[in-house]
């Protein structure tokens, strides 16, 4: 009953914190996942039912951005260029579903993962509508993603790569992926959020990031292990100043030294050889030959139809027993074949506008250190996830999730931009002769 209490209790401080700070709800959305595996293995009711948290993450969303509406709304005029194409992209790609191979297969992924859609990319961005929400938001994240990571690390027993439940140790639930992504997004938010110096929090995080190490190795992860380890120290100089190269490099060597130690602490306690060079290089042979089957399939159908080139198989088409009976784990190569020329053109315009969002945010955050802080994290984030898709995932189940990240710098973008503008309007009504010979005056 006490592990059930903590469940119940995890989602009471969800629905209390939303209720005063809407961007809290990020938090559950982030989370749901691992949410859900905890709940499983603490109740068989909710191991029958797993649509319970994935209900609860949407109410917990929809009264989030009901709050953030009733605490009122930012007069944004830019136009949201990365949700934009991110939306073409997946239209298109819905589209493209009439004319592929594996139709039944398509509509089975679309039929899973259309909510997730839905709320990463058009819901999501509305629970940001102050400056601070995002801090709220990524602060949640850290403090609910170290809170899962130490139960699991500490009360729940493993089964390779499987967890055990506590009503009946023959159920084991397999969601490794959920919590090697989970530790990658809280040590993320530990190592570059810019919160005070105070005791807890600085105790929180360095809880946070040993928690996750223990919760990735143990899920046997191995990128996300090596990204978790290194983009945080590559992302540093971008949440905070360096204030010289040996401090820097004190980091790196700091990070590569916790590598070191705990992947030595795993192969002396685990004797899979799951680490190993021979299962690496297994596993990537896998995903080459899936993926070239896919664009084998594309080049000889474009070679007798050119529309082929242009439109792709169609949307899941990999899933075809012809061809690779799967998604092939690479979402850029897999865009290729499914959506052709026009799907992978969506998809560079996508990450060059991107591109462009986070060179924004570095710009208009520089001298702020908490939005720093914040910026960093998220692209980080992004970048994580970007890089994992060369080998998990696919475009239908992962891409929103990664370019969600992407979606909130963009919010937060603009909500400083409006900000920024309605302070230098109050200044030009109180001061306007000091306005009309600056040079903001003279940008805006």
């Amino acid at each position: 009953m006490g592990n059930l209490a903590t469940y119940v209790l995890i989602l009471v401080a969800l629905i209390v914190g939303t209720w005063f700070r809407p961007a809290i709800a990020l938090a559950s959305l982030i989370c749901v996942q691992v949410v859900d595996v905890w709940g499983q293995v603490v109740s068989p009711w909710l191991y029958m039912h797993p649509q319970f948290t994935n209900f609860f993450m949407v109410a917990c969303i929809g009264l989030g951005v009901c709050r953030a509406w009733w605490y009122g709304r930012c007069a944004i005029n830019t136009v949201p260029w990365v949700q934009v194409l991110l939306t073409s992209l997946f239209m298109y790609a819905a589209c493209s579903l009439w004319w592929t191979p594996a139709f039944k297969e398509g509509i089975v992924e679309w039929s899973k993962y259309w909510p997730y859609i839905i709320i990463n990319v058009w819901v999501a961005p509305l629970l940001l509508r102050r400056r601070t929400d995002l801090y709220y938001g990524l602060s949640a994240i850290l403090i609910l993603g170290a809170g899962l990571a130490i139960l699991f690390d500490v009360l729940v027993r493993w089964n390779a790569r499987t967890v055990v439940a506590f009503w009946d140790t023959s159920t084991t639930i397999w969601n490794a992926l959920a919590f090697a992504h989970l530790a990658g997004y809280v040590t993320m938010a530990a190592v570059l959020l810019n919160h005070d110096q105070t005791r807890r929090w600085v105790v929180l995080r360095y809880v946070a990031i040993a928690a996750c190490i223990v919760l990735v190795l143990k899920s046997e992860t191995r990128a996300q292990f090596f990204l978790m380890v290194t983009i945080p120290v590559l992302f540093l100089p971008l949440s905070r100043p360096m204030s010289s190269i040996k401090a820097y490099a004190s980091w790196v060597i700091l990070a590569a030294c916790v590598a070191a130690i705990a992947l030595f602490a795993y192969e002396a306690l685990v004797q899979e050889k799951r680490w190993s060079s021979q299962r690496v290089q297994s596993d990537w042979d896998i995903r080459v030959r899936m993926v070239s089957a896919l664009l084998y399939h594309w080049s000889r159908a474009s070679a007798q139809d050119p529309s082929s080139l242009m439109l792709g198989l169609g949307n899941s088409a990999s899933f075809s027993a012809n061809i690779a009976g799967f998604h092939p784990h690479m979402v850029t190569l897999e865009v290729l074949g499914e959506e052709g020329l026009i799907g992978i053109s969506l998809l560079i315009l996508l990450l060059w506008a991107s591109w462009r969002t986070m060179r924004t945010a570095f710009a208009l955050v520089k001298h702020d250190p908490i939005q720093r802080g914040i910026m960093a994290t998220l692209a980080a984030t992004f970048v994580f996830d970007f890089l994992l898709s060369f080998k998990s995932g696919s475009l239908v189940g992962f891409g929103t999730q990664m370019f969600l990240f992407v979606l909130l710098i963009e919010r937060q973008v603009a909500i400083l931009t409006a900000e920024n503008r309605q302070d230098f309007g109050r200044q030009r009504l109180q001061h306007p002769t000091a306005y009309a010979n600056s040079a903001l005056a003279k940008v805006l």
